[in-house]
């Protein structure tokens, strides 16, 4: 596949997110530098990310997706975004492993 740009996440400071894009190859573009913010984190356990219906957790992660919503739309990205054509995935078969192997 073909990467046209990266956004960094959860980067401490200005001067990490520079130490990002120096270390991205010349032909990749870093499109943003996000800043860490705790009101975009999606909770998270050991296997994986919270639900929005556990523990009543659904209002807390609706405001965390609009902050980071919040966060791209003042990055000045969006325009970026939009332009990009939407990924398309080809299905493929694969065989299962034979039984002996589980």
């Amino acid at each position: 596949f073909d990467m046209i740009g990266m956004i960094a996440n959860k980067c401490g400071s200005n001067y990490h997110g520079k130490l990002v894009r120096e270390a991205l190859p010349a032909d990749l573009p870093m499109w943003a530098a996000l800043k860490r913010e705790e009101n975009v984190e999606l909770p998270e356990r050991h296997l994986g990310l919270v639900q929005p219906l556990e523990d009543g957790k659904e209002v807390l992660m609706n405001e965390r997706i609009d902050a980071g919503a919040d966060m791209l739309e003042a990055s000045g990205i969006l325009d970026q975004i939009r332009q990009l054509e939407p990924v398309a995935f080809q299905s493929q078969h694969i065989e299962p492993p034979p039984s002996k192997a589980l």
